[in-house]
């Protein structure tokens, strides 16, 4: 047979059936975003029970048993969609002092929409793939984020598509899949695979629910693609325990030989499927896919900064100022000692992967390279300001205001409220 010939035979063909439902199932979901007014939970900023039971009625329930109080974390497609959503800025969280909703952003959902079925898989793919941290997507008890996607995949590639894998008779994989709860639904629907829950093991008389696998059987679209989702895995974000070497390092002057040996150096991933999937379609079908988008907005920023409730202040920042102003702004304006490392967490989450690092850090970015009016903020966000990883001063930063087009010369101090607290106990 001619080779251009196999070669075409043997591309893959998204649609909203194929690899599996994701793409239909995330449709409706987004329709139901851009039709109904979100009111979120004030602590999570999660769907309440009313949204949770209108979208679930909506889609094609799961092979799990949904307690009555559940909240969203236990229905682990809501709960994936929802962060893809945030992911890819269909939706913003905006939160004030009582209440959270989502912000519907109509105009990126509408991009969305107007790509093929290929260009949105691999959108909601990658998201998944290398944006999220997985640590929020794992909503049992017990069970924690994958980390050892390389072993895994790499004795995955002994067994073909559509047989079946009984997970007891083969140890690794019955090791490394241990902890995987939701994920189990997360990489079916991806269509990575289908699998046979173990009831017995997942409902162990006195202890929580977890989502335990008797079986797995391979999807040929996941042997296609395992390869491409094993050279793009990054398994390791940044942490407390490498923060905290990274000031030590800094301190002691380690050589850089000693600390490349114990590679702290890990970058945020600027990794993209796109390039290493694009042969794997027809011609045409995957050009774009959709991601944040990322403007300068130039302007005063307004932005309150709690320690507590009784502890906050209020700054005004130009779009120009870097976040290195706004952390010397933010140790001015609580009396602090600038002697610790730092970071800010623009998802809220210590020790995620969304961070901006001390000029002096290890590992960047750093505040130092982005200016206020890059971050594409909006009001009502929330982000987190980490002092000292060792004392671990929380510091919570919203958005206030936003005004647009004139810009304050100088960082300043605009309201403070309660006496700030001594930065040492001794």
């Amino acid at each position: 047979m001619n080779r251009k010939i196999e070669d075409q035979q043997d591309q893959i063909i998204i649609t909203k059936e194929f690899p599996s439902d994701l793409l239909e199932e995330f449709q409706i979901y987004v329709a139901y975003l851009k039709t109904n007014k979100i009111k979120l939970t004030k602590a999570s900023a999660y769907f309440t029970k009313k949204d949770l039971l209108a979208i679930y009625s909506r889609l094609k329930p799961d092979d799990r048993e949904i307690p009555e109080h559940a909240t969203q974390i236990s229905y682990p497609k809501i709960h994936l969609f929802y962060y893809l959503a945030i992911n890819l800025d269909l939706i913003r969280i905006q939160r004030t002092q009582t209440s959270a909703q989502a912000l519907v952003q109509s105009d990126q959902i509408d991009k969305y929409m107007q790509l093929t079925p290929t260009e949105q898989y691999v959108s909601l793919l990658e998201v998944f793939w290398i944006e999220i941290d997985w640590e929020d997507l794992q909503g049992e008890t017990w069970s924690s984020k994958p980390d050892n996607i390389e072993v895994l995949f790499d004795e995955l590639v002994n067994f073909p598509a559509n047989e079946v894998i009984e997970i007891k008779e083969n140890k690794l994989i019955e090791h490394a899949v241990y902890q995987y709860g939701q994920f189990f639904y997360y990489f079916r629907y991806f269509g990575f695979w289908t699998f046979e829950i173990d009831e017995r093991a997942s409902n162990i008389p006195g202890r929580p629910k977890r989502t335990m696998a008797r079986s797995i059987t391979l999807s040929p679209f996941f042997k296609k693609i395992s390869h491409i989702l094993l050279e793009t895995w990054e398994p390791s974000e940044v942490d407390k325990l490498g923060q905290s070497f990274s000031l030590l390092a800094n301190l002691l002057n380690l050589p850089d030989e000693m600390m490349e040996e114990i590679d702290l150096e890990k970058p945020r991933s600027e990794m993209s499927l796109v390039p290493l999937l694009k042969p794997l379609f027809p011609l045409g079908q995957l050009m774009t896919i959709l991601k944040k988008q990322s403007s300068f907005i130039r302007g005063t920023y307004r932005l309150q900064v709690k320690l507590h409730q009784s502890c906050w202040r209020v700054l005004e920042l130009s779009s120009s100022h870097t976040l290195l102003d706004l952390h010397n702004l933010i140790q001015l304006s609580f009396s602090f000692d600038d002697d610790h490392l730092y970071a800010f967490y623009m998802d809220g989450k210590k020790y995620s992967k969304h961070f901006y690092n001390a000029p002096y850090d290890s590992q960047g970015p750093y505040v130092d390279e982005v200016k206020i009016g890059d971050l594409n903020l909006y009001e009502g966000q929330s982000f987190l300001y980490l002092f000292d990883f060792g004392d671990e001063w929380e510091f919570n930063v919203q958005v206030k205001k936003i005004t647009e087009g004139e810009e304050v010369a100088k960082a300043r101090i605009k309201e403070e409220y309660g006496e700030a607290p001594d930065q040492y106990s001794w």
